[in-house]
This record gives structure tokens, sequence and C-alpha cells, in this order.
């Protein structure tokens, strides 16, 4: 089943924290009552959620079209009766702007639509000849799961009663936070990249919201760090003495952990409290899953126990391409030259009923040298030197199942160098695979990192999507003893630009000047290029790159000192 997110939406700069948030949320019957994720449509008439006054607060009905079959699909016309209701109605079968005209043509004053793949949240697009754009209701998406247990009451004949959009000052005492907000570690981390069990500091920190119409006393915030199912740490941090309706604080301090962690399968779990029992407690506790492992595997995903993986939610990418979409994730360690990337993990799938059998992905690492402030200055991405890559070339449609592109060159890392590690998709039909669950604004401006860059052509986002899905990109790293390396001593950096290239493609050696044999070979080890060439005294070399077909190749100079040069360069 093909899981994709049509995502339209980027963002440039850092996180703001933004106390408007939206909710959906299940008020009654207590058995299912929760706040549940969700992404709400924005087309040309849905309202902003995010202002409480157009809040919609209504009994939830299962909308049905009166076809024979699938009729909860609401793919065709209805005769129901939905004035004043929630519709709830299903993914499948025809665009969600089919779905929603035929439920607000019958009334509803909000639209609910369930997912069919578990775990996933989709940005919805307003259908071909944007017909959903007559709609002026909310029309949310909510996952499979929730959803399910949402159509198994109604169909148990419990009223159902939902609250959709900002929940500011509709119960009493409701204070709260949301993913993000609290921060959290990368999700898997190798133990070979600490030098000691020690070397795995966590930092806590928390914003919370009084989104409850009376002040609030007395708030603090525990913050508890389990690893395999047993207490290790707890800490609880200073009390607010007064938190007024519709203000934010961000104000506790923590006792941060740097305690001996070692291999195993850890949580930090967050949980805000006062002196008011919470009238909405589902946006109080806050759990993230870690893991670090003897496997040498590094993401920001978590990890997935029912796979034995990286969870992936649903694969995403612009929906209009402006060229190649490149999905990247940030890495930086100020201990990494002690191992290196020797491949990456990755998830892709293609829209409608394509395949993806034939399809070549490259991957790419590089240093991220451009000079910037986070959260201040939006980064330039053109001082991108190429470190190593990679490609993979589907021979089958393993749609949605991680395959492993290995690194043509081993290199080792540089400590407190920022890489860029990037999968490539040149097909605007084939989408890169997220996980959407685990988030990471506040970690980010803890480290001053962006995490998730992305890039829609040529143009780049250094925030990622809107929203902070974490590409579910997972690096396999490499220690100096591993076998395979024995001539790492010998290679010496180079960089390498413009990559893509064109025409030209320079090479700029480091600490060199004089002769050297240059060979450029394509993926498949034919020889393309083959020449003696002198290294100027700026240590660069240009090579002519214009007869070349589109595609990568990978540059191998020997220089006269025995030393060697390897990087891998994409010509367009």
């Amino acid at each position: 089943m093909k899981r994709i997110l049509l995502i339209v939406t980027f963002v440039c700069g850092a996180f703001v924290a933004n106390a408007q948030q939206t909710t959906v949320q299940v008020l009654y019957p207590s058995s299912i009552a929760s706040g549940y994720e969700h992404s709400f449509a924005d087309w040309a008439l849905t309202p902003d959620m995010k202002d409480p006054l157009n809040r919609v607060i209504a009994p939830v009905v299962i909308a049905r079209d009166g076809s024979a079959t699938k009729d909860s699909l609401m793919c065709t016309p209805s005769t129901q009766d939905l004035t004043g209701k929630i519709a709830l109605l299903f993914r499948g079968e025809c665009e969600f702007g089919t779905k929603a005209v035929n439920a607000w043509n019958q009334g509803a004053v909000g639209i609910v639509v369930v997912g069919n793949v578990t775990g996933e949240i989709v940005n919805m697009s307003a259908g071909t000849n944007n017909q959903g754009d007559v709609i002026d209701v909310p029309i949310v998406f909510i996952t499979k799961e929730d959803g399910t247990a949402i159509y198994d009451a109604l169909m148990a004949n419990d009223s159902v009663s939902m609250l959709l959009g900002n929940k500011i000052g509709f119960m009493p005492n409701d204070l709260g936070s949301v993913a993000g907000l609290t921060a959290n570690v990368p999700a898997q981390v190798p133990v070979q990249t600490a030098a000691n069990t020690t070397d795995f500091p966590i930092i806590f920190a928390a914003q919370i919201y009084n989104y409850g119409a009376n002040d609030q006393t007395n708030i603090y915030v525990t913050a508890v760090i389990n690893k395999d199912g047993n207490e290790l740490h707890r800490d609880t941090s200073n009390v607010i003495a007064t938190l007024a309706s519709g203000d934010s604080t961000d104000q506790f301090t923590f006792t941060d952990y740097s305690g001996a962690l070692g291999v195993g399968d850890y949580e930090i779990i967050y949980e805000i409290l006062s002196d008011s029992t919470d009238d909405s407690a589902n946006d109080n506790k806050f759990e993230y899953p870690f893991r670090i492992n003897n496997d040498k595997l590094f993401s920001y995903a978590k990890y997935d126990s029912d796979s034995s993986f990286t969870f992936n939610s649903g694969n995403y990418g612009p929906a209009e391409r402006s060229g190649a979409f490149t999905s990247c994730i940030t890495y930086q360690d100020p201990n990494a030259s002690t191992y290196g990337i020797k491949g990456v993990f990755f998830q892709t799938s293609a829209k409608d009923s394509l395949t993806i059998d034939g399809e070549e992905i490259l991957v790419q690492i590089f240093k991220w040298n451009d000079v910037f402030t986070f959260g201040t200055d939006t980064p330039a991405f053109t001082d991108l030197p190429n470190v190593t890559g990679g490609t993979y070339t589907y021979m089958e449609d393993l749609q949605n199942e991680y395959v492993y592109a290995d690194m043509e060159d081993y290199i080792m890392l540089d400590d407190d160098q920022r890489y860029l590690i990037c999968v490539k998709i040149y097909n605007e039909n084939v989408y890169i695979g997220y996980d959407n669950e685990t988030k990471y604004d506040y970690y980010q401006s803890i480290v001053s990192r962006y995490l998730t860059p992305i890039a829609d052509g040529e143009t780049w986002y250094a925030s990622g999507f809107t929203g902070g899905p974490m590409p579910s990109l997972t690096l396999q790293f490499f220690t100096a003893d591993e076998v395979g390396l024995t001539n790492a001593d010998k290679l010496i950096a180079a960089t390498v630009y413009p990559n893509p290239a064109t025409d030209i493609v320079n090479v700029v050696v480091d600490n060199y000047e004089g002769a050297a044999t240059l060979t450029v070979t394509d993926l498949a080890g034919k020889t393309v290029i083959s020449n003696d060439v002198t290294v100027n005294a700026n240590g660069a070399i240009s090579i002519n790159t214009s007869n070349l077909t589109a595609g990568m190749y990978i540059v191998n100079m020997k220089l006269a000192n025995g030393n060697e040069v390897k990087a891998s360069v994409v010509v367009e």
C-alpha cells in the first residue's frame, strides 16, 4: 500500500513556539476522550483553526453516500442530513476534495477524514481543479487507529462529541504543551560515538501553555529517564507560582543528566503538574524513546520495536516540484574523527500505482560550511564541498521497504564539522520516508542546529517541511579499525564544485601542487576521462564535463607524492 504525503509547505527559519495551537479532541465518551494527532486542510476558504473564534464543537456522525459498498468513503453525492454535525469519513477511492464537498453540501460543520494506513498523517490537497476550495468549514485528517476508535464508538451507539481547532478558554483548568516543546535527544545513537558511557549528556527543557479559562498556580514539570523499563533518573523543576490564562512559560530549570547510560532502550518522560486537576490531561505527558545501540546506527527518526528498525510513518515530497527533491539530515559531533559514515538506509514510494523499479536514488554527504546564525540568518547553501556519496538503483518495486546505499569511499569524519547527509530524487512521482511523530523543535534550539533541510530544485529550506517531520534516514557508521580501510591514510581531503556540475567541475586539493593522474569513471566502472594533469599553485584543476551524460561519476586523482583523491560528482 502506498504511503504518500503530498507536502507543499516549507519553513525557512527556526521554530518559533506558537501558543495558538490547534487540537482535535474527543470530548466524550470518556472511553475515547483524548487529543489526536492531526493535520488541518489549508484550502482557499477553510478557516484559520488557530483562531479560537473558528473553533468547532459538535456531535460526530458517520458520513454515508448511500452507495451499495464503501458508502463511508463519501465518493458520490449523499442525501444524508449532516446539518450541524462533524462528518466522519474514510480515505480511499477518490480525492479529498470530492469527499469533503459531498459532506459539506449536506450541511456538515466539520469534516474528519480517517487514514487508511496505521500511523499516517497526511496534508490534504483540494483535489483536481481545486474542487475543495469552495469549502468554508474545517477539514481534518487523523490516523487510522484514532478514527477506528471513534467509528467503533459510533457503531456501538455511543454519542461522540469533538472539538476541532484552538481550545484556548474552552475548559476551566487546562495546562498543556505540544510534541517538540519538551526537549528530547536523537532517537538512535551508536555507542561507538561516545568516548565513555557518560558521554551522552541529556539536557531537559520544557515550554507549557495555559489553555484554560482559569489562572493556574504552583506549576512544575517532572522529567524522568527510564532504561529498559526501569527508572534511572528523576528530576523535578522549579515551581512557577502563577500562570495566567492564555500565557505560556519556559522558565523551568532542571538538573541535567550526565550519568552513565550505555547500550539499552531508554525513554525521557515529561509530565506537567499543578495545584489543579487538569480538565484535559491528554497533553500533559510526553514520552520520547531513544536507543543507544551497538549496531553503529544513527537516526533522528525513532526506533520501531515492531520492525526492529527505524520508524517510517509516511513519505514526503513537494506536490509540485521545480526540479529534483533533496531530503537531508544534519550531523555534528565534537568526537566525530573516530568514525565515518559507511552507508545510508532509506525508504521511498511512488504516487498512485506507479512502480519504483529502475529508479536511481543519489545519496550525498557534504560538509556544510556556510556561515550563519541559527534562528537568525537564512543559510545560503552555497558552501557545500562534497565528502562522499553513493547511489541505489531499484531492481524491483521495493516501495516502503528500507534499502541501503553504500558510500563509494569510506571517509572519516572531522571533529565538530557540520555535515549534510542527503537523499536526492529526480522523479517527481517518488517520495522519501519520514517519521511524523518524533519532534525536535526544542532540541534544535538547544543545539542551535537545523536538522531537516530540504531542497526543491535549487531552492533550499533550512527547517524542512512545516510541522517538523523527520526524514527516516539511518546512518551506518564504521570505525577506523574495520576491514577495508587500509588505504584511508592515503586519502586526502578535496573540495569539488560546482556539484552538481554542467560544463566544468573544479577539484581543489589540500596542500598539494604538482603532477597527478586523473581518472573519471561512471557508476558502471567505465572510464570516461583519463589524463595526466597538473595541480596548480592553488591546489586546483578544472575538468571539462560538457561531453558527459547526466548522472553520477567518481573522480580519482593519484598524486605524485603517493596520496590519492576520491570524490563523487553529479553531472546534470
